[in-house]
Parts: C-alpha cells; sequence; structure tokens
C-alpha cells in the first residue's frame, strides 16, 4: 500500500459519515516493542474498519471521553477503546472561544507534561486547539490536492492528514522517528501522535 493510496484513503474516509459498530474488552501489557506493534496493528485495524466520522466531530466526541476517563489506566487496549468510542459517543458542546486559540502546546511543552497527570491536560489542550482549526477550515476549506499534499490554515499551522486515525498512526510514526521512547501509553503520548500525526507525512 504506497504513500499516495493511503491519503486518498484517509481523504475518502474524512468525507463519510458515522457507522457504530460494538468494541470489546480487553487486557494488554505494553512492552517497548511487541506492546508497540499491537497498538499500530489495532490502529491501522481500526482506520481500516467501517467507521467513518467528520474529524471535527470525532474530536469533540474524543475530549469529552478523555474528560469522563481522565483517571483510568491508560493500558493499549483501553485507548484502542476509546478511540473506537470516540466515533459513536456523544460530542463535547463546542465553545467559540476556543476560535481565540492559534496554536498547539509546543513539542517540549507537551513532552514534559506527559509527566504531569499522564498528560491529561495537555491532550486536552490539543485536542481542543485541533478542533478549532478544523472549525476554522469550514470558512475556506483546504481543496482536494492541499488535503493531499499539505494545508497552511487561516492561522498559518500545517495540516498534512485529515483522519483522525490516520493521523495517530502517522503521529505515531513521527515519535519513533524523533527517537523518543514509548514505553507505555499515556495521554500524554496521545497529544505527541496528534499533533506530530498533524503535520507529519
Amino acid at each position: 500500500m504506497n504513500k499516495m493510496f493511503l491519503k486518498i484513503k484517509s481523504l475518502i474516509n474524512f468525507f463519510l459519515s458515522t457507522k457504530q459498530v460494538d468494541t470489546n474488552e480487553s487486557k494488554m501489557n505494553l512492552e517497548p516493542e511487541s506492546g508497540r506493534k499491537k497498538f499500530m496493528s489495532a490502529l491501522y485495524n481500526l482506520e481500516n474498519s467501517e467507521l467513518r466520522c467528520n474529524f471535527e466531530e470525532y474530536m469533540l466526541a474524543l475530549l469529552k471521553l478523555v474528560q469522563k476517563y481522565q483517571h483510568k489506566d491508560t493500558t493499549p487496549d483501553f485507548v484502542i477503546e476509546m478511540l473506537t468510542e470516540a466515533y459513536t459517543s456523544e460530542r463535547h458542546t463546542f465553545d467559540n472561544e476556543w476560535l481565540m486559540i492559534t496554536s498547539p502546546p509546543p513539542i517540549d511543552k507537551i513532552r514534559e507534561q506527559n509527566t504531569i497527570d499522564r498528560g491529561f491536560a495537555v491532550l486536552c489542550e490539543v485536542i481542543i486547539f485541533q478542533i478549532a482549526e478544523l472549525h476554522r477550515m469550514k470558512e475556506n476549506p483546504p481543496t482536494t490536492d492541499q488535503m493531499m499534499y499539505g494545508f497552511v490554515s487561516s492561522t498559518g499551522n500545517r495540516w498534512v492528514n485529515f483522519h483522525p486515525i490516520f493521523n495517530l498512526r502517522c503521529g505515531m510514526r513521527g515519535i519513533s522517528d524523533s527517537f523518543i521512547a514509548v514505553n507505555e501509553i499515556t495521554f500524554g503520548i496521545l497529544a505527541l501522535a496528534f499533533e506530530y500525526g498533524r503535520r507529519y507525512e
């Protein structure tokens, strides 16, 4: 599967509507190599499932779930369940004040905050920033070519991925390529992945 096909598939997913599916509970320990591979495989399977959702709506639902599960242990299987649930769960109400946010938390801050509350607060910051960006794009949406090869938003932020799970998968590869060790999946790691994935090809 080449890069062009993946980008086309992510564009198709971006425009399709939500379809419900049940989720199953399981337990899996995250080991440095095998756990990471299992998590990436689970993301790939989720991206290629029949679930569909508008990116902004997905992030609104994910924000509500992250707040709901703030104190939950973020095992890899639980994170996958939460990411799956976001396709069909209730969405957070959009707050117009979020439109005042024009830049994401710096990567260094995200990495530092990962050691505080497992990165919960900074993940919320990243999600809200991306929601605000996606909301602004409604007024001046990127063209198909821009979504394929890269788009600079009205606030000067670059986007290359427009599907939430494809975004995460690219972000996890970006984390690996940046030699950032991932010993467990925390809210902070998700924040890093969403931010790397937004601009990582």
